[in-house]
């Protein structure tokens, strides 16, 4: 049996990459990362199930999975200068938004710490962003960015031991 781990989520972050398209599973290369996300929540997988039932009973007889995906979503804590442009897929030379069929993708690497100091790392996408880019503002804090994607599958997945 593997060691238990209690994860804090006090020191949970997910660094975001823009993906395009040659980076290789598992490693980031040189990508500068857009920023990094607080209050994450990764769902793993979220998935669409069907069952199949024999004629009259009403007890399942097989179960299929008919799609998978993993939803990461968060607040930036910390946010690259272009990273808003490049999240709401705004060509920054011509200020405009890009209005072809390619979505932008994108990879998160989620790092987890553990009380017993162990790291649990999970790097998943590549994927697009799930609706919009939101600008949240008020008088008495700093301006929230909220996001949500919707990622391919798991790249990545370790503990790291301290």
């Amino acid at each position: 049996m593997s060691d238990l781990l209690k994860l804090r989520g006090q020191a949970t972050e997910a660094t975001i990459y823009e993906w395009d398209g040659t980076v290789e599973s598992g490693s980031q290369g040189d990508e500068v990362p857009l920023g990094v996300l607080d209050n994450v929540d990764v769902v793993l997988p979220e998935q669409e199930l069907s069952f199949l039932r024999g004629a009259g009973d009403t007890e399942f007889l097989a179960v299929q999975k008919s799609e998978t995906e993993v939803g990461v979503t968060g607040e930036f804590a910390a946010i690259g200068d272009d990273a808003i442009a490049q999240l709401a897929d705004i060509d920054v030379a011509t200020s405009e938004m890009d209005s072809s069929a390619k979505a932008a993708l994108f990879l998160a690497d989620v790092e987890y710490q553990a009380t017993n100091g162990d790291t649990f790392e999970l790097q998943v996408g590549p994927g697009p962003l799930d609706g919009s880019v939101e600008l949240s503002s008020s008088r008495d804090d700093f301006v929230g960015t909220s996001v949500s994607f919707i990622m391919q599958t798991v790249q990545n997945y370790e503990v790291i031991e301290s």
